[in-house]
């Protein structure tokens, strides 16, 4: 679909798409200006990996619906995580499947929407984000990781290597 508007954030969209090595995006601003639509609609939703967090929900439940999300990935897996550690494993296995979706460009493209949902109290979210990230991800050259949300997860050393940021206003 053809967007109106938002040039700017599309352009770095497009940019990070295109660029020869990883990328770890991350986009944020107030409820109900439009990130999820802009980042759905310009990748057409053609991720090769989609899970949202949920509001009002308990750590274990988060999982639920990451696991939900991993096993229409095609992970064989059905008992739910014991954490987030557990959960971003499977999710390296998804990605390192030989049919996992690719866009035109031969990226892999990985969107977590409502991550501050996902990051509960006393969860180890972005430990091991952080850990999928710098110990995995960051050596991908084809994989762009974009997470999203209403706000940035409080501090992380993770959040010091992110290669764009925007905030949609």
């Amino acid at each position: 679909m053809w967007m109106v508007g938002r040039e700017a954030e599309q352009q770095i969209l497009d940019d990070c798409l295109h660029s020869p090595r990883p990328e770890f995006l991350v986009v944020y601003g107030r409820r109900r200006v439009g990130k999820t639509y802009l980042i759905r609609q310009f990748f057409r939703e053609g991720f090769s990996f989609y899970a949202t967090g949920v509001a009002g929900s308990k750590t274990r439940d988060q999982l639920k619906f990451f696991n939900n999300a991993l096993q229409e990935y095609g992970c064989p897996q059905k008992r739910i995580p014991e954490d987030w550690m557990e959960a971003f494993s499977r999710l390296k296995e998804v990605l390192n499947k030989t049919d996992v979706y690719r866009d035109a460009s031969g990226r892999r493209v990985v969107f977590l929407d409502e991550v501050p949902w996902m990051d509960t109290r006393r969860s180890d979210f972005k430990s091991a984000l952080d850990y999928f990230w710098n110990s995995w991800g960051s050596a991908q050259e084809d994989l762009l990781l974009i997470i999203c949300g209403r706000r940035l997860p409080g501090s992380s050393t993770i959040f010091s290597r992110i290669e764009a940021v925007f905030i949609i206003v």
